[in-house]
């Protein structure tokens, strides 16, 4: 399996993890680092975080959890952990299976694992190529959306 500093000249050409509502995240082969913005106010008292196995509960004290999910494969819970500081909640998971991961949370917004597991056989300038246009989608939705809602103002 290739590790993650054979990967690094590939690094800006890949997606090692997300941004979704409540969460972003990342990894390596080994650990996956999950990152909250929470409100400024808040202290470390007013956090919960709960690993299990493969589930993760995760968010403010008297308030609906940020993060309630299945996770995508099975994690160390001895091993795993998290930090606060201010405006922020990182939460380390150590993988119990050195493998990549597709989402944090299952139902999540996937990653392209192919295109990781992919970097084994292409070059970089194919991987270049992709990303490219998998950037040019990604502005062209985004211009489609302004569009849309120049269209329709609320």
């Amino acid at each position: 399996m290739t590790t993650l500093r054979e990967m690094s000249k590939y690094a800006h050409l890949l997606e090692f993890g997300n941004d979704t509502r409540n969460y972003s995240w990342t990894q390596t082969e080994e650990e996956v680092t999950i990152t909250m913005k929470i409100e400024s106010t808040a202290t470390s008292r007013d956090v919960f975080v709960r690993f299990e196995k493969q589930h993760l509960i995760a968010g403010l004290r008297g308030q609906p959890a940020l993060i309630d999910g299945h996770l995508f494969d099975e994690v160390v819970v001895h091993d795993s952990s998290w930090s606060f500081t201010e405006g922020e909640v990182q939460i380390t998971l150590q993988k119990k299976n050195q493998k990549w991961w597709g989402s944090a949370i299952v139902g999540d917004p996937s990653i392209d694992l192919d295109l990781i597991e992919g970097t084994k056989y292409l070059d970089v300038g194919l991987l270049e190529k992709v990303k490219q246009a998998k950037l040019e989608k990604k502005r062209e939705e985004e211009r489609a959306r302004a569009a849309a809602a120049q269209q329709n103002p609320q």
